[in-house]
């Protein structure tokens, strides 16, 4: 099979041909990116030419406050929240609440992992949603497999193939724009060793050797040499490197172009390509110039590749959706119009004075000054002056304002009016306002938080692979340590069973809005159950003072601990069990606490009957023990995963102490049943020897009656007592058979992971 580009020639050719459809989208971004800047409305040279150079010629920035305004909005929905992602366990075995609670701490820890290590997250994610505001696009990709840190496009430096969906699945060619450090060349091949790995891992050695060769002439650098063999010339190699100074004419980075193609199999093929061929060595760069090629390195292009998209156009990738190019033509006029209301308004200030000897000695009829402090002697003041009429343009740039707002949801509680002399809004109207304040839509909202997902979805679980780099590879064991120091089974670290979202915040990215919904849900607080109070109460307190400062004031409570009615169950279990009564295990039970709560319950008891502190018979705490043991074995049987795997082999080996207890405990009972067997025998013979002296009297008719109540009650409870002793053994029968088998599972599962891990 053929790869769809076939060459390192036709993949330039490839390159050229996706700059070239670019090159009129970039004439538009260039335009947007003026007005932003603050490009004027005319141009100077050219109102000179005109005689025309006192007119107002200012950029009043409205597209840059505009698109700020919006990206403000955006930038909410994503970092106004305690942690950075939310984390979900898809592990429908482990109970609700303990899946919430581990949840939590991972997402908490990785967000302390993101903060510390990798100060870039925030900027390189704003940077991705800045584009998209202003652009309809914004790129966040991985350069490498090999760490989970993502890097965003410049605008213009990524280029999709002509009508590419904005859907991943469709996507054909890609090309991304990026540089490669020098010292990165260096360090690929530092030595024999890691130059083979380099190689094996798809790059192309004797390119980046060409490459160094090149930019060290670039600097006059002699003695360069050909490509390192030995470790000698690796080492003198390294040494080369501190002679490429930024004050020199060596380049520090150069311009690469990464380069993705959907195979037919369905896989992406990845190539880098050198932007400036000329700084190749050309007697070591050969035909084949790829800087590093990976055939179908990757799945898909969700892997690698993020476009943060705003809203969803007709024409795919390339479709107008930019706030920029939006509103860019109202700036245009807005400004102009700002302009000539200021020069009417200059116009109408000025004070004109005529000459009474007008055209009778060298002065003009009218002469225009700005502030007066002192008049000639023979010039008058013109009555009326100049009255220049502003109430059109303004009537005019408030409508076209007001059409903005409409469109694009820019509007903003105000307490007045948009023109003079406007009447003071009432409350009712400025609550209204507040709710209208909000600068993105719900449906914008669900776009962006649906791409948002997926960069943290991939960052989340590249977080998890075995073959990052060192730097990376240490973060995660930090951050995995931390999470185990926490309570989190380390079974729960493994990409099949967690995966990462966006955190979702309350009010569509719009401060008023959150205000409002928290402030109503802090009425309705007092209905809710506990977690939903405090947590109404953090939202309450998250919203005023910003997710940085909101452990100051609502520290995050361990819910782990709060007694549940599950909890009050596993107590009123214990009490029946202490009664000899069975206990019913529901499929809902918090199983891991009813399991400490029980086995804690047996192990005290047991243990206060061997001190000879307990209240309790051996009959009964045979009864007891084979009522616990059952109930515990119950339990175990919900207990499925190897999250819970070490929980069960610490249950089992107690039960089978308790056992080992259960069989002493059978001596005891039977001991104790001789016992009163021998005293039921001693009150028989009293009773018959007392009815043979009274006999035929009516004492000794009542004797009579009570020693044959007595045998009937001994043969009863011998029969029943040899009823609970065939019980209590085929129970403990049973819990050994589920031990056992349970063992047995465990160690074939076990067994089975070593295999397939090679191990």
């Amino acid at each position: 099979m053929e790869n769809r580009i076939k060459n390192y020639a036709e993949a330039r050719s490839v390159i050229a041909d996706l700059e070239e459809q670019d090159v009129e989208r970039a004439q538009a971004r260039s335009k947007v990116e003026g007005q932003i800047a603050g490009n004027l409305p005319y141009d100077p040279q050219q109102l000179k030419a005109l005689g025309q150079g006192y007119r107002s010629n200012i950029n009043f920035l409205e597209l840059d406050g505009n698109t700020k305004s919006r990206l403000s909005s955006f930038v909410r929905l994503l970092f106004d929240t305690p942690t950075i992602a939310t984390v979900v366990m898809v592990q429908d075995d482990v109970p609700v609440n303990k899946r919430v609670y581990y949840c939590d701490i991972i997402a908490d820890e990785f967000t302390k992992m993101i903060k510390r290590k990798w100060k870039g997250f925030y900027i390189q994610f704003a940077k991705a949603m800045r584009n998209m505001v202003v652009h309809g696009v914004g790129v966040l990709y991985w350069p490498t497999r090999r760490s989970f840190k993502f890097k965003s496009s410049m605008p213009g430096g990524i280029h999709f193939s002509h009508m590419t969906s904005e859907d991943a699945d469709m996507y054909d060619i890609v090309e991304i724009v990026d540089d490669m450090p020098i010292d990165r060349l260096f360090d690929l091949i530092k030595s024999v060793s890691q130059s083979a790995a380099s190689e094996k891992l798809g790059w192309n050695v004797k390119i980046i050797h060409s490459i160094l060769a090149g930019c060290a002439k670039k600097d006059a650098l002699d003695g360069f040499g050909g490509p390192p063999q030995t470790d000698e010339e690796f080492a003198m190699l390294q040494m080369k490197r501190s002679s490429f100074q930024s004050i020199d004419s060596a380049p520090r980075s150069i311009k690469i172009s990464h380069l993705y193609s959907r195979e037919e199999t369905g896989k992406v093929t990845h190539a880098m390509v050198v932007d400036d061929e000329s700084i190749f060595d050309n007697k070591d760069a050969g035909e084949e110039r790829y800087l590093y090629y990976n055939e179908e390195e990757y799945d898909t292009f969700e892997e690698f590749v993020v476009p943060l998209l705003c809203d969803i156009g007709n024409d795919g990738i390339h479709a107008i959706r930019g706030y920029g190019h939006k509103i860019y033509a109202h700036c245009v006029v807005s400004n102009r119009m700002l302009n000539s209301t200021n020069d009417s308004a200059i116009l109408g200030s000025t004070l004109l004075i005529k000459s009474p000897t007008s055209g009778e000695r060298s002065m003009n009829d009218v002469i225009r000054i700005g502030p007066i402090t002192v008049l000639p002697s023979d010039c008058d003041v013109v009555t009326g002056g100049i009255s220049a009429s502003n109430e059109g343009l303004i009537r005019a740039r408030a409508l076209l304002a007001a059409n903005l707002a409409n469109n694009f949801g820019n509007e903003r509680p105000t307490n007045e009016g948009t023109l003079p002399n406007n009447s003071y809004k009432t409350a009712r109207q400025t609550d209204a306002e507040m709710i209208k304040s909000k600068s993105i839509t719900n449906v914008e909202t669900l776009i962006f938080y649906l791409f948002a997902d997926q960069v943290l979805e991939n960052l989340f679980s590249r977080v998890f692979d075995k073959a990052l780099t060192s730097d990376d590879a240490a973060a995660f064991e930090k951050f995995k340590k931390r999470c185990l120091s926490r309570g989190v089974p380390t079974e729960l670290f493994t990409s099949d069973i967690l995966y990462a979202q966006a955190t979702r915040v309350i009010g569509f990215g719009s401060q008023e809005m959150q205000l409002g919904i928290t402030r109503d849900m802090i009425t309705i607080a007092p209905y809710l159950k506990e977690d939903g109070k405090q947590q109404t109460v953090r939202d309450y307190a998250l919203a005023r003072v910003g997710a940085d400062n909101l452990d100051r004031y609502c520290p995050e409570m361990n819910t782990d601990l709060i007694t549940r009615f599950s909890h009050q169950i596993a107590l009123l279990e214990n009490n029946d069990m202490l009664l000899g009564r069975p206990a019913i295990v529901s499929a809902d039970d918090d199983h891991p606490f009813h399991l400490d709560e029980h086995m804690k319950n047996a192990l005290e008891t047991i243990g206060a009957f061997a001190k000879q502190e307990s209240p309790f018979s051996p009959q009964e705490m045979l009864a007891f023990v084979g009522q616990v043991t059952s109930h515990i074995m119950q339990h175990i049987s919900f207990l499925q995963g190897a999250i819970y795997e070490q929980l069960v082999k610490e249950t089992v080996t107690n039960l089978q102490q308790i056992q080992n207890f259960y069989q002493k405990l059978q001596g005891m009972a039977k001991q104790q049943q001789a016992q009163e067997q021998q005293q039921q025998q001693q009150q028989q013979e009293i009773l018959s020897q007392a009815a043979e002296m009274l006999k035929g009297s009516d004492q000794g008719l009542k004797l009579e009656k009570i020693r044959g109540d007595l045998q009937i009650k001994a043969q009863k409870e011998q029969e029943n007592m040899r009823l609970r002793e065939t019980k209590q053994a085929h129970t403990q029968m049973l819990a050994e058979a589920l031990t056992t088998a349970r063992i047995q599972s465990m160690d074939r599962e076990t067994a089975a992971k070593v295999r397939s891990n090679g191990g």
